[in-house]
C-alpha cells in the first residue's frame, strides 16, 4: 500500500526499492487498482451471501428437505365424492329398486330430477371418472341402491386419457360382469359416448368403442345401448355447437333436453311409473 501511495510523487524511490512514476501515469494506475479492488470486494461479498450453506453429510446436523406431496392414486382420487354418496345412502337407507344414473361429469351435471321428476332418480355421477373407476367403486356406489334400472355414461374421458378402444371395452366388460353378478335383476341402459366439439378429433375411436359396447349390450337381454350421435350431430355431420357450453365438451340445457327425449321412451318400457287410477 505504501508503494501505491508513493506513486503520487515522481522521480523518487520508495522504501521497498520501487521507483516513483510520473504523476499522470501514477494517478491512472491508482484509479485502475482501486476499481479492481472495489469490484473484487463487492462481488465477492455478493457471491458469499448468495452461496448456499455448507451441507454436512450428518443426519444430526443436516436439515431435512420438506416432504413432497404424494401423487393421488386413481383409487383415492374420488374419496370426497364417494364419502358424499355414503352419507346420502345413510340418510335414505330404503332407496332401492329405483332409477340410478352413474358415470362421469356428463351424468354429474345432468339435472336428472328436472328431466325425470316422476322417477325420483338418484345421481351417482362423479366428474372425470372412467369405466375403470366404475369397476373399482361399483360395490360402494351401486350395491346399496340395488337399482331397478341403471343408466350409464362414460368413455370419453377414457379415450382422452389415451386408452385404446380395446381397453375401454375391456373395462366396460368388467363393469357389466359385476352388474350381472351382483345386481342380476338390474336393467342396464348404456348411453353411447357423445361426439363433442372439443373431442371431435377422437371421433373414430369413439365410434369404434360405441360399436363394441353396442355388441356387448346386444348379447344381454337386460341391457340396452342408445346411440347419442343421432341427436348431437347437425346436417353437416358435425357436433351442433348449441348443444354444448363454452368448453365444447359438457352439454348445455338444450343438449340435456335432447338426451331426455331420447331416453324417456326406453324408461317408459323398462321402468314404467305406476300412476294412480282416477
Amino acid at each position: 500500500m505504501k508503494d501505491l501511495l508513493y506513486t503520487l510523487c515522481p522521480n523518487r524511490q520508495s522504501v521497498s526499492g520501487c521507483f516513483w512514476m510520473p504523476g499522470r501515469t501514477c494517478w491512472l494506475m491508482l484509479l485502475g487498482a482501486s476499481a479492481v479492488l472495489w469490484h473484487a470486494v463487492v462481488f465477492d461479498q455478493v457471491e458469499v451471501i448468495a452461496a448456499p450453506p455448507t451441507v454436512i453429510d450428518n443426519p444430526a446436523t443436516t436439515t431435512a428437505a420438506p416432504p413432497q406431496t404424494a401423487a393421488v392414486s386413481q383409487a383415492e382420487r374420488w374419496n370426497k365424492e364417494l364419502a358424499a354418496f355414503d352419507k346420502e345412502n345413510t340418510m335414505h337407507p330404503q332407496r332401492t329398486g329405483g332409477l340410478v344414473f352413474c358415470g362421469s361429469s356428463t351424468i354429474r351435471l345432468w339435472k336428472i330430477k328436472d328431466s325425470f321428476p316422476e322417477y325420483s332418480p338418484i345421481n351417482r355421477g362423479f366428474g372425470g371418472s372412467r369405466y375403470d373407476d366404475l369397476v373399482r367403486h361399483a360395490e360402494r356406489i351401486l350395491k346399496p341402491l340395488q337399482p331397478a334400472v341403471l343408466v350409464i355414461y362414460s368413455g370419453d374421458n377414457d379415450i382422452a386419457a389415451k386408452q385404446s378402444s380395446e381397453e375401454v371395452v375391456q373395462n366396460f366388460e368388467k363393469f357389466h360382469t359385476w352388474v350381472r353378478t351382483e345386481l342380476p335383476e338390474t336393467k342396464i341402459i348404456v348411453l353411447g359416448i357423445k361426439p363433442s366439439v372439443k373431442r371431435w378429433g377422437m371421433i373414430e375411436s369413439i365410434r369404434e368403442t360405441n360399436s363394441q359396447l353396442a355388441k356387448i349390450c346386444g348379447k344381454d337381454p337386460q341391457a340396452t345401448f342408445i346411440d347419442t350421435e343421432t341427436v348431437m350431430l347437425g346436417a353437416d355431420g358435425q357436433p351442433i355447437p348449441e348443444l354444448f357450453v363454452a368448453d365444447g365438451l359438457h352439454m348445455s340445457e338444450e343438449g340435456y333436453r335432447r338426451w331426455a327425449q331420447l331416453l324417456r321412451p326406453y324408461l317408459e318400457i323398462l321402468h314404467p311409473v305406476n300412476h294412480p287410477t282416477p
